[in-house]
C-alpha cells in the first residue's frame, strides 16, 4: 500500500471554494484538523492531488454537522480533472438524517445507501471511500472512532467508476446545500484497494484505568495507588450499595473518609475514572462502630453491709 497523498498537519493542501481554516488542536484526541464553514451558494474544500490511478482509497476523519443540511452534501470526491466526478462519498439531509451514500460517475446516482441515523451530529467518524476504476466498482466504509469494524460498508457495488482519478476533494462540494460548519482531520489517499485504508496512528483504543484499594483503617479507602490507561485519574464520590447511608469526606484526592453506623455495616462503590471517562469500581464494607468490651463477672449489687456498703 503506497500513500499517494496526504494531509496530518502544517500549511492546509489546496483549497476549493471559500471557508476553509486551520483548527490545530480541533481535531480527534486534539490533532491537527481542517474547518470548513461553508458559506451559501459557494464550496468548502480541500485537494489532494497525484498521478493518476485507477485504484484510488481515500480516507478521512470528518466532525458531523450540529444539524442536519436541507439535502444531500458530497464529503469525498474522486476527480479526474477538476469538472468530472468518479466517485463520491455524501451525508443526507433532513429527509433522511444520517444517512450515508455512495454514489457512482456521472451522470451521478446513487449505488448504495445506509439506514437512517448511522451518523450522529457533532460526533467524529473515519470515512473511507475506495473506487476501483478498472473493475467499474466502489465501495464505502464507516467507522467510529478506536474500531476497525465498520458501522456502515457499502461492499463492492458494481457502476459507472468512469475513469482514473488523479485528485481526491474532501469537504462540502454542493453549492446549493449550506452544511454548516464540520471539520475533517488526518486525510489520506493510497493505491490499494483490497482493504481499508485504516485507522491513523493516534486512533487507538485507551487502556481501562486499574483500580487501588487500600484499607489504612475501618473507614477509610485509599485508591491513590489505582492507574491509569491515559495517565489522569479522577475520583468520583463513591455511592451506596447497601445499608445505612454514611457521610463520605474526602481527605485528599483519592483518599475517602467514612462515618461509621452504630449498629449496621454499609456496602460502597468506589471508583476511578480518566480523561476518556472509562472506569473501575469495586465495592467496599464499612463496618459499623465496634461496641466496647466491658469484662464483667456478673452484676454489681450491694451486700446490705453496715455503716459502709461493701460492693460484691
Amino acid at each position: 500500500m503506497a500513500t499517494l497523498a496526504s494531509w496530518d498537519s502544517g500549511s492546509l493542501p489546496t483549497t476549493v471554494g471559500t471557508g476553509v481554516s486551520s483548527a490545530p488542536t480541533g481535531g480527534p484526541a486534539g490533532i491537527p484538523a481542517i474547518q470548513f464553514d461553508q458559506a451559501a451558494s459557494n464550496v468548502s474544500q480541500v485537494r489532494l492531488s497525484f498521478t493518476s490511478r485507477q485504484n484510488v482509497a481515500a480516507r478521512a476523519y470528518f466532525l458531523m454537522p450540529a444539524a442536519w443540511a436541507s439535502a444531500s452534501q458530497s464529503l469525498i470526491i474522486g476527480r479526474p480533472d477538476n469538472s468530472n466526478v468518479i466517485g463520491r462519498a455524501m451525508l443526507a439531509g433532513t429527509g433522511t438524517p444520517g444517512q450515508v451514500r455512495l454514489s457512482k460517475a456521472d451522470p451521478q446516482a446513487n449505488t448504495a445507501t445506509s439506514a437512517n441515523n448511522l451518523v450522529a451530529v457533532s460526533t467524529w467518524y473515519r470515512w473511507e471511500l475506495l473506487i476501483d476504476q478498472a473493475g467499474g466498482r466502489g465501495r464505502l466504509g464507516i467507522f467510529a472512532l478506536q474500531s476497525d469494524t465498520p458501522l456502515y460498508d457499502s461492499g463492492w457495488v458494481t457502476a459507472s467508476f468512469g475513469s482514473a482519478v488523479d485528485r481526491v476533494e474532501f469537504g462540502p462540494a454542493v453549492s446549493s446545500t449550506t452544511l454548516g460548519m464540520i471539520r475533517a482531520a488526518a486525510l489520506k489517499v493510497v493505491d490499494d484497494v483490497t482493504t481499508w485504508v485504516g485507522r491513523a496512528a493516534w486512533d487507538v483504543a485507551t487502556p481501562a484505568p486499574t483500580i487501588s484499594v487500600s484499607r489504612p483503617a475501618a473507614n477509610l479507602v485509599d485508591l491513590r495507588g489505582s492507574t491509569a490507561g491515559d495517565g489522569t485519574l479522577s475520583y468520583p464520590t463513591p455511592t451506596k450499595v447497601s445499608g445505612p447511608t454514611l457521610t463520605v469526606s474526602s481527605l485528599a484526592s483519592g483518599l475517602w473518609l467514612f462515618s461509621q453506623d452504630a449498629d449496621l455495616p454499609s456496602g460502597y462503590a468506589v471508583s476511578v475514572q480518566q480523561t476518556d471517562t472509562q472506569t473501575a469500581s469495586q465495592n467496599v464494607t464499612i463496618d459499623a462502630l465496634p461496641v466496647a468490651d466491658v469484662a464483667s463477672d456478673g452484676p454489681l449489687i450491694p451486700n446490705g453491709a453496715s455503716p459502709g456498703t461493701n460492693w460484691a
